[in-house]
């Protein structure tokens, strides 16, 4: 079996999980007047759309960046210091993000998050190691920003802001 027929497969297989498991979820409901308040429904999918569009943009440059780096002829130990220090970052300032969330707020802690993504995505241009380490470092923060602020935000607009059940 080729690597794409597997992925096919696989890819095919779960979403045909999630179909199964959506109609068993749907079917169990009790109340169907849970979820139908149309200020809520407005809520989620315009936290979603902000919401996925970064976590898209998160994941659309993963499996580029090897690539990339192999690309402006960097060697292997030289792309996996690259590597390390994105991850070092998200870990280190991931301990921050959400006393951040707190002082600065986490609707400006998401926009912060556009800007700093913005720029570790264009810094990824030059072809200067420090100057890629430098991106990858920004591209660390704004991925613990990603996974703290925007969950976070909408919690609190859920409970504080609208009184959302």
């Amino acid at each position: 079996m080729t690597m794409l027929a597997f992925t096919s497969f696989s890819f095919l297989s779960l979403c045909g999980v999630c179909t199964v498991l959506q109609i068993l979820a749907h079917r169990a409901r009790k109340d169907e007047s849970v979820g139908n308040n149309p200020q809520f429904l407005k809520f989620q999918r315009t936290y979603f759309a902000a919401y996925l569009l970064a976590m898209f943009a998160d994941w659309l440059q993963g499996p580029y960046l090897y690539k990339l780096y192999s690309y402006y002829g960097f060697q292997e130990p030289q792309i996996a210091v690259l590597y390390v220090f994105g991850f070092a970052a998200s870990v280190i300032f991931g301990t921050w993000t959400h006393i951040a969330a707190d002082n600065f707020g986490r609707k400006k802690l998401c926009l912060f998050f556009t800007v700093i993504y913005s720029l570790s995505c264009f810094l990824k241009l030059s072809r200067s190691y420090g100057v890629l380490i430098i991106g990858r470092i920004l591209g660390g923060l704004a991925t613990s920003v990603l996974f703290s602020a925007f969950e976070a935000w909408y919690v609190h607009e859920h409970l504080e802001t609208h009184d959302f059940p």
